[in-house]
Formats: structure tokens, sequence, C-alpha cells
């Protein structure tokens, strides 16, 4: 039965043009359908108006005249058409071979580049535990350096992470999780960074919520990723707010800044690659991090999207799924 499911293929048109990627009035095989029943229509109609009006001989003349001038017709304007499928079909494919180019590039040049950058900070974490004291300004220096290995780091691991994300080679490893307790492990490690930056964290998820099904560090990384913005984000003295509820098939958690919030022509690109606003230029980001994050969430098939007011700050909100919903 193959080659009837073969052949109901070619018959199918519309199948034919989807499977092209093109529209159906540019798509060869429906022209040369539509130009096949314009052109039997004409030849009947031209016949039965000449039969009436001229003499057998030339009736046939007419009618193999015109079926000859409508056949080049129809072949110029289908072969014209097939020649617009096929280049572009073939710069779908250059600019496919080119993506492929640029993240096998970043990867790399990734990866090469982290361990440039660990050294850099084994070699500055040496000088701080040495035994002879360090003047002012060699503090400052060795102060100075280590934030730009960290930002060095940082930016490394997100490109890296982007990489695996687009090639799909992140691994879930999906699972019966409790919500609460993963998000304490990534409150133990951001507690110093509020406290530098003077923000306060306020924690009032419970601890009796449900269990999630998702990879723990995966939903780790989006914690620490949505609450580091957070605290970036927010406004002097600024608090970070926690909540969270049970939700039909499983937990949303929410995480509110007191920031500036995000204007609404910025709203459209929070998740874009790359993408900064304007409005954030003064802050250090490689626009990598909610990119990440939407990702992420989408593959432990969850969801995030925000609310924001201009000087009411920024809620973003996280769905996960139960073990059981995740099952249906």
């Amino acid at each position: 039965m193959a080659w009837m499911k073969t052949l109901a293929f070619h018959l199918n048109v519309f199948a034919q043009c989807k499977r092209l990627g093109v529209p159906l009035w540019s798509c060869p095989q429906f022209l040369f359908m539509v130009m096949g029943i314009i052109n039997i229509v004409a030849i009947l109609a031209v016949y039965n108006i000449a039969q009436t009006y001229a003499a057998p001989e030339l009736v046939i003349f007419v009618v193999v005249g015109l079926s000859t001038f409508l056949f080049i017709v129809s072949f110029i304007i289908i072969s014209a058409f097939e020649q617009v499928v096929m280049a572009r079909q073939q710069e779908v494919l250059r600019h496919r071979e080119l993506l492929a180019m640029k993240d096998q590039f970043v990867f790399v040049a990734a990866h090469e580049l982290r361990t440039p950058a660990n050294a850099i900070r084994w070699a500055l974490e040496t000088l701080e535990a040495r035994k002879s004291p360090m003047l002012e300004q060699e503090k400052e220096v060795v102060s100075a350096l280590q934030i730009s290995s960290t930002r060095l780091l940082d930016l490394v691991k997100d490109l890296l992470e982007v990489a695996r994300i687009e090639t799909g080679a992140v691994s879930m490893h999906l699972q019966p999780l409790s919500i609460g307790a993963v998000l304490k492990e990534s409150l133990e490690s951001l507690v110093t960074h509020a406290e530098k930056s003077k923000i306060q964290i306020q924690n009032n998820v419970p601890e009796d919520l449900p269990m999630v099904f998702a990879d723990k560090a995966r939903l780790k990384e989006v914690f620490d990723n949505l609450i580091t913005n957070a605290i970036k984000y927010n406004k002097e003295d600024g608090s970070v707010i926690l909540t969270a509820e049970p939700q039909t098939g499983g937990i949303s958690l929410h995480i509110r800044d007191e920031g500036k919030g995000i204007s609404v022509d910025d709203q459209p690109h929070i998740f874009e690659k790359f993408w900064r606003s304007v409005d954030t230029h003064a802050i250090e980001g490689s626009g990598l991090g909610l990119f990440i994050v939407k990702q992420l969430m989408t593959l432990m098939q969850g969801r995030i999207t925000f609310s924001s007011e201009k000087d009411l700050g920024t809620v973003f909100s996280i769905y996960l799924p139960s073990p059981q919903s995740s099952v249906k």
C-alpha cells in the first residue's frame, strides 16, 4: 500500500505546497492545477462558440492554436514560480547553514574562553590568600579584576547554555520536587549578593505546597536568574517578595521587585536573545538571562509570564505542572 500513499501525496496539492513552505498562490503545483482548469474551460468555451459560427476545419485550427498558446503561457508562468521557489529554498538552506556555523563558533569560542577566565579567577584567589598583606591600591586592582573575571565567566556560561539549548543538547531530568526546597537552596547563594546591594528578600512561599515536576538543576538556574534580576533592577533599599500558590494542575510562583518597571514599548522584547532596554544601559548584563529562563521553562513543560507598571516594579510568574498533570 506504500505506492497508494505516495500517489495520494502527489495528488494532494495542498500537502505538497505546505511541504515547500510557500503560499498557495505561489506554489507551482497549485498553479499547475489552476492553469489546467483555465485551459480546459477556455478550450471548451472556444470550441462551443466556434462550432456555431465556423466550419469544422476552422474550429479545429482555432482550438489547437488556443491550446498551444495556453500551454506555452502556463509553462512559462509555472517555470517562473518554480525558479522562485527553488531560489527561496536555497536561501533558507544557506541561512540555516550560516546559523549552524555561527552557533558552532559561539560554542567553541565560549568553551575556549572558560579556561583562561577560570585561570584568572584562581590567580586572583591565590593573591588574596597570600600571607603578606596587600596595599590599598593593590586591593582595589584585585577587586576590579575579580569583578571583571566574574562577568566574563557569567557571559561564557550564558553563551554555552544558549548554544546547548539551540542545538537541543540540554538534558532534562524531570522528577517530583519541592519548589520551596529548591528555592531555599537558590536563596542561600543569593543572600550575600542581596545584602551587598542593600536589598531585602522576603520569602513568603509556603512550605506545604504540593510537589512539582521539574529538573532540579534547571529550576535552580531559573530561580537564580530571576532573583538576581530582581535584585539588580530594584530600587535602592528595595525588597524582593516571593510568593506562591497552587493552581489547577501545578504551582505558580511569583518574584516581585520594587524597581521602576518595564516600559510598555520594551515589554514585547523582554524574552528576546541579546535584547536589552536602553533604560538599563548603566547596569551590567548580556541580554541572555531571560531568554534562557524562557527556554528552560518550556523544556520543563512550564511557562513564564510577567506584569510590570512604571515606578511600581515588575512581577515574574512561573508555572510548573504537578507530577500527576505531567503524566497526563
